[in-house]
């Protein structure tokens, strides 16, 4: 008969998984897309972590969605200064027939290379 040597209630071990995780967070987190939302990316990160502790709890209620929402509106508007069109990026494309086919830009860079190939 094999006796278990560890006995550990299952919420000491979820606290180390945490406690690990969140220190892995901290040393290999990313910085934002551009330095005026870095403040705001550390801010909806730590509450975010903090929200999934509690989630793990079975606590549901999102305390983030504020903090998200204007992240998000600082992440679009660098996109935007960068030049990147914000609205393609939540285009439905999967599954419809604009899956396959070569966007326009894309398409106008292909043939030009082509040509100078030849």
């Amino acid at each position: 008969m094999a006796i278990c040597m560890y006995r550990f209630p299952l919420s000491i071990i979820f606290f180390q998984i945490i406690h690990t995780l969140h220190r892995i967070d901290t040393i290999i987190s990313m910085d934002s897309i551009g330095e005026e939302c870095k403040e705001l990316k550390k801010k909806y990160d730590e509450c975010f972590n903090e929200w999934f502790g509690e989630y793990l709890k079975g606590k549901t209620t999102d305390t983030c969605h504020v903090l998200f929402k204007e992240y998000r509106n600082c992440v679009h508007k660098v996109l935007e200064t960068k030049g990147i069109d914000v609205n393609e990026a939540y285009a439905k494309v999967l599954g419809t027939s604009a899956e396959k086919t070569v966007p326009e830009k894309e398409s106008a860079a292909m043939k030009k290379s082509d040509s100078k190939s030849k």
